[in-house]
C-alpha cells in the first residue's frame, strides 16, 4: 500500500473517483463499435477522436512517470491506451480502404511521431520540474481536444436546425400575406355583362379531349425494383419527387438504351462503349425521398441518381453541388464522396449506364438541396 500513501485522504478518494469516470468514459463508445462489427462497415464514423484519446493517453503515462507517486494516472491511462488501440484496430478492419489509409496516416504522424517529438523536446529542452510543467500543460490541452472532437459534428447541425427553425417561423408568419391580398383585390359588388344574342342558332360540335393514361403496366408497378431487359434489377423504393422519371418514361429510355446496345453489339462495339458525346447536367436525374430513421431517431433520406440521357451515353464525372453536406453522416459512402466544399463526386467518376441508377443514404435532422455541376461522356 506504499503506493497509496498520501497526507490527505481526499486525495487518495477523488483520485479513484476520477479514474472510475474515466473507465465509464473509455467505455462510452462500445455501442458505436458495436454497430460497426455486427454491420461490418463504419458508416462514416471518424478515427480522429479515438487517435487523439491514444495519445493523451500515452503523454498522460509519461507525465505519471516523469512525476513520482502516480499510480493512479498510470493505471487508468493504461487501461486508456489499450481500449482506444482496440477501437482503431476495429475501425480499421471495417472501414473502406481510402478511411484505412488515412487512419494509418494519421496513427503514423500523430501518435508515433508526435509522442516522440514531445518526447525529446521535453528531455533535452527542459529538466527537473519544469519538464513536469510543461508536460501537464501538454495532457490538459490534448485532454480539451479529446471533447472538443465531436464539435466538427454538432456546429453545421446545430447551425441547421436554428436557420431550419427560422425559415418555419418565417413561413407561419408569412404563409396568408399573398392570400390576403388577393381577397382585398376582389370588388365588392359585381355587375352581371348582358350579352346580346341573336335568333339564329349554329350546332357546335363538342369533341371529348383525349385523356392520358396514368397506370402504365411495365412488368410490374408494385414491384421493388425495375427490372431491366438485360435482367438487371435497380432499386427504386424512394419517394419520389418532381423531376422522378414515371415507370412509362423508364421503360422507354430502357427499351431505347437497349436497342441501341444491341445495334453497336452486332457491329463490334464494346457493351461499355460510350454511345454519343452528346449529354449535360439535365440527363442525371435526382430524387430524394425519406426513409427509415435510426435507432436514435435522426431522419435518413435516399438518394437515387439516374441516366437518362436521350442519345443513349455513358455519363461519366458526375459532380454534384452539395453545400454543407460535409455535416450528414453517409450511411453509403463509397457512391457519394465529397471533394471540396459544394462539389461532391458520384461513384468515383465512374460511368453510368443509360436507364441506371445509383442510390445512398445519408441521417440529417433535414434533406439536404443535391443538384448536378458538371458531367462528361
Amino acid at each position: 500500500m506504499a503506493l497509496f500513501a498520501m497526507h490527505n485522504p481526499l486525495v487518495l478518494t477523488f483520485g479513484i473517483l476520477g479514474n472510475l469516470v474515466s473507465f465509464m468514459v473509455y467505455l462510452a463508445p462500445l455501442p458505436t463499435f458495436y454497430r460497426v462489427f455486427k454491420k461490418k462497415s463504419t458508416e462514416g464514423f471518424h478515427s480522429v477522436p479515438y487517435a487523439v484519446a491514444l495519445l493523451s493517453s500515452m503523454i498522460w503515462i509519461y507525465y505519471a512517470w516523469i512525476k513520482s507517486n502516480e499510480f493512479l494516472l498510470i493505471t487508468i491511462n493504461s487501461v486508456g491506451c489499450v481500449m482506444e488501440t482496440i477501437y482503431l484496430a476495429i475501425y480499421i478492419v471495417y472501414a473502406p480502404k481510402k478511411a484505412r489509409i488515412l487512419t494509418l496516416k494519421f496513427l503514423l504522424l500523430l501518435n508515433f511521431g508526435g509522442f516522440g517529438l514531445i518526447l525529446i523536446l521535453t528531455h533535452f529542452l527542459t529538466n527537473g520540474s519544469k519538464r513536469v510543467q510543461v508536460l501537464g500543460w501538454i495532457c490538459v490541452s490534448l485532454s480539451t481536444s479529446v471533447y472538443l472532437a465531436p464539435l466538427s459534428i454538432m456546429i453545421p447541425n446545430v447551425l441547421g436546425l436554428i436557420f431550419g427553425v427560422l425559415q418555419v417561423i418565417l413561413y407561419m408568419i408569412y404563409k396568408n400575406k399573398k392570400r390576403d391580398a388577393e381577397e382585398l383585390k376582389l370588388p365588392t359588388h359585381v355587375k352581371p355583362n348582358l350579352i346580346a344574342s341573336t335568333d339564329q342558332i349554329h350546332p357546335v360540335s363538342i369533341l371529348p379531349l383525349p385523356i392520358p393514361e396514368e397506370n402504365v403496366d411495365v412488368n410490374d408497378e408494385n414491384a421493388d425494383g425495375l427490372q431491366f431487359d438485360d435482367g438487371s434489377i435497380e432499386s427504386a423504393a424512394i419517394l419520389p419527387e418532381k423531376n422522378t422519371p414515371s415507370a412509362s418514361h423508364r421503360k422507354l429510355l430502357n427499351d431505347a438504351a437497349m436497342e441501341k446496345k444491341r445495334k453497336k453489339e452486332k457491329a463490334g462495339a464494346k457493351p461499355d462503349r460510350i454511345w454519343s458525346d452528346k449529354c449535360s447536367e439535365s440527363d442525371i436525374v435526382i430524387s430524394q425521398g425519406a426513409t427509415e430513421s435510426l435507432p436514435n431517431g435522426i431522419p435518413t433520406y435516399t438518394v437515387e441518381i439516374m441516366n437518362v440521357c436521350i442519345s443513349g451515353c455513358d455519363i461519366s464525372g458526375i459532380h454534384l453541388s452539395c453545400g454543407w453536406f460535409s455535416s450528414a453522416r453517409l450511411i453509403n459512402p463509397r457512391v457519394f464522396k465529397r471533394l471540396s466544399f459544394d462539389d461532391c463526386l458520384v461513384n468515383d467518376g465512374k460511368p453510368l449506364s443509360i436507364g441506371r441508377t445509383l442510390s445512398f443514404q445519408y441521417a440529417n435532422t433535414f434533406r439536404y438541396p443535391l443538384s448536378v455541376s458538371s458531367v462528361s461522356c
